[in-house]
């Protein structure tokens, strides 16, 4: 087998999640995947591709991330000085194995994952004002279990492969939180939330991939979470919860993404990438309600909200003198998100203007774009080992408006919202018929206030490591 050398050069701006949960090798090249195909991974995310991974292909991918994140901010005015604290931890474990089988032209596969993440929170708060000072702690612990289970099936007539797949992911998410101020007040409450995800996929590839390759594959999902507390205690005293409020979350997103790879006889491949998404939801609380004298118990919508974007990428690479890939790549997705809250009893605003239940009382929108820059790198030392670097530069520009009906008041932003810089290696070792890969990331998250009352900014960088042992014949 010859050597080869490859580098890659990217701007997008989101890799799928399916395509960063997936790819070892990619997450160590920096997440690259417009110009590059990796069929390993890409089989579970378009299942129409899974008819063209061999007779039989199995794979476990373990992933292990964890992050910190130190925020200290300081304000003043004319009368009073603030001083904010806080040490956020957060840290994921995933395990997830896949596979699928072929048989003449009919493929089927499936999969399971668990994914635990567990994450905590320190906050302190101190002010003073007039000769007098006022201090607060508060701190919390969480963990987000998720057990996932998906089947595939996929069939190849030729020049042209159709796949279709099914996904469900459910776990019941808890929350705890202590805390205590000057003059001795204190207390501690606890929640949990069930989450549960269903996801139908569809899939098309059409041509090969040293010619044409055209793909696209659409995806509908329904989200469904549940919220109650299970302990409030106020100055140790431990309150009744009755009745128990339940907030329900649901949410319907969609989303249809193509990929168009074109390969010349100059070993030059154009890459194309169109995506579009769209997500609607609602909040209910059922919750007591006093519309008059008598307390009334049920379930009331507060929230809507509508998500939609664009996706557009483009890459070019080139293979030079069959030792070498470069690759450009740009992608980014313009981003808008709208959301509504409703009066969930009579209200009255300014200029005595009467809102009824079901009337919005609040407006916001959120319009965001992100943007990277990726670079990344894979050498073959020998036949059987290969090692790989990458980098990525993320920024996203925003805007946001809202407008407070009630009481008649709007506010607005724009500007940078986030930057970041990551980078990452790695590498695979192959003996047939398996393959070892390993990958590795720290990311550094820099954090931008447009608050006046803060002075410094935030220090968060997350470790990821990923690998996988696949087998195929």
């Amino acid at each position: 087998m010859l050597a080869r050398f490859l580098f890659l050069l990217v701007a997008s701006t989101c890799v799928s999640f399916s395509q960063q949960l997936f790819s070892t090798r990619l997450a160590g090249m920096g997440n690259v995947s417009i110009a590059v195909p990796d069929p390993e991974s890409e089989a579970f995310i378009n299942p129409a591709r899974a008819a063209r991974l061999g007779t039989l292909f199995v794979k476990a991918s373990p992933l292990y991330s964890n992050w910190s994140k130190k925020i200290e901010s300081k304000g003043s005015s004319s009368s009073s000085t603030n001083t904010d604290n806080m040490e956020l931890k957060n840290s994921n474990l995933l395990l997830p194995a896949e596979g699928v089988l072929t048989v003449g032209p009919l493929t089927v596969g499936g999969g399971v994952s668990y994914d635990k993440g567990s994450y905590s929170g320190d906050y302190n708060h101190i002010s003073g004002s007039s000769g007098s000072t006022f201090s607060s702690t508060n701190n919390y612990i969480g963990s987000t279990p998720t057990t996932t289970l998906h089947a595939l099936a996929s069939i190849d007539i030729g020049v042209m492969s159709l796949g279709a797949a099914g996904r469900t992911s459910s776990g019941t998410a808890t929350y705890e939180s202590k805390y205590s101020s000057t003059g001795g007040s204190s207390g501690e409450s606890a929640s949990e939330t069930a989450n549960l995800t269903k996801e139908l996929r569809g899939g098309i590839l059409l041509g090969s991939p040293d010619a044409l390759e055209l793909s696209a594959f659409l995806t509908l999902q329904s989200m469904k979470s549940e919220s109650k507390p299970t302990k409030e205690i106020y100055n140790g005293v431990r309150q009744t919860i009755d009745p128990v409020p339940i907030g329900t979350n649901t949410s319907s997103p969609l989303e249809i993404i193509a990929n168009l790879r074109m390969k010349s006889a100059e070993r030059r491949t154009v890459g194309l990438r169109v995506g579009r998404g769209t997500s609607s939801g609602e909040t209910k609380n059922k919750a007591q309600y006093y519309d008059g004298s008598v307390p009334v118990y049920e379930e009331r919508k507060t929230n809507s909200s509508d998500v939609s974007y664009f996706l557009f990428g483009v890459g070019v690479a080139w293979d030079v003198a069959e030792k070498g890939l470069i690759s450009f790549e740009f992608e980014y997705k313009p981003t808008t998100s709208a959301s509504k809250s409703l009066a969930t009893t009579s209200v009255l605003g300014m200029n005595n203007r009467q809102f009824n239940r079901g009337d919005v009382i609040y407006e916001s929108e959120y319009k965001y774009t992100p943007q990277a820059i990726r670079v990344g790198a894979e050498f073959e030392l020998s036949p059987a080992f290969m090692v790989r670097g990458g980098g990525e530069f993320m920024w996203t520009t925003s805007e946001y408006t809202s407008k407070d009906i009630v009481y008649g008041s709007t506010n607005s932003s724009n500007g940078l919202s986030e930057t970041r810089f990551s980078g990452g290696g790695g590498f695979t070792y192959a003996f047939s018929p398996f393959r070892f890969d390993y990958s590795f990331r720290l990311v550094p998250y820099p954090y931008y206030s447009n608050s006046p009352y803060f002075s410094s900014f935030t220090t968060d960088v997350m470790f990821e490591h990923r690998a996988s042992i696949a087998m195929q014949l």
